[in-house]
């Protein structure tokens, strides 16, 4: 019950704002963030065309002061607390206990003060229908439901990875996904 509870009081606590603001944005404004040293030893990103057709994955630090206080908690230093959203057709998808999608320009605005960084992973290989007809199928979703949700081992960095195998010729870079992903499942490594 309370896996979700932090992103969802996030998203809960935005959702007046957001309908009141609704400023429409067409490119993303941070490519540089504190976490990107330590993940993947660079400071900086090139800059990702929100309005080209291509799919992106987004990674993004939630975890504010949480850091810190996962960080004592869990005996090592964490670069951040990763949500990773993946971007496509005007929408990003995500897990959070359940798959979830929001328009582009929602979770921009939703989630612009938290440091991110894009990539651009290129074309996607099927088509909006398709994507929709996956999203929804028995298939995926019983592999994304509630009780399957582990903070540790598949939340929405696992799901980030399924879905850009899914729509990407290439999928999501190793080198790039694998960092983030680390951070959950190595959390309690130390303890």
């Amino acid at each position: 019950m309370h896996r979700s509870l932090w992103f969802s009081c996030l998203v809960a606590s935005t959702a007046a704002f957001i309908a009141q603001q609704q400023r429409p944005r067409t490119a993303l404004h941070a490519q540089t963030a504190e976490f990107a040293q330590p993940l993947w030893g660079r400071d900086n990103f090139d800059d990702v065309d929100e309005s080209s057709d291509t799919v992106k994955c987004t990674v993004y630090n939630i975890g504010g002061e949480l850091t810190q206080v996962l960080s004592l908690t869990c005996s090592k230093q964490l670069p951040m607390i990763p949500h990773v959203g993946v971007r496509l057709y005007g929408t990003e998808y995500f897990y959070s206990d359940v798959i979830e999608s929001r328009p582009v320009a929602v979770m921009q605005d939703m989630l612009e003060d938290f440091p991110q960084v894009s990539f651009d992973l290129g074309p996607a290989t099927i088509t909006e229908q398709e994507l929709e007809e996956w999203i929804a199928s028995d298939a995926l979703q019983s592999q994304w439901q509630p009780e399957s949700y582990n903070v540790f081992d598949h939340n929405c960095n696992h799901f980030a990875r399924v879905i850009c195998d899914k729509v990407t010729e290439n999928g999501l870079e190793e080198s790039l996904m694998r960092p983030v992903i680390a951070v959950t499942e190595e959390m309690l490594s130390e303890l």
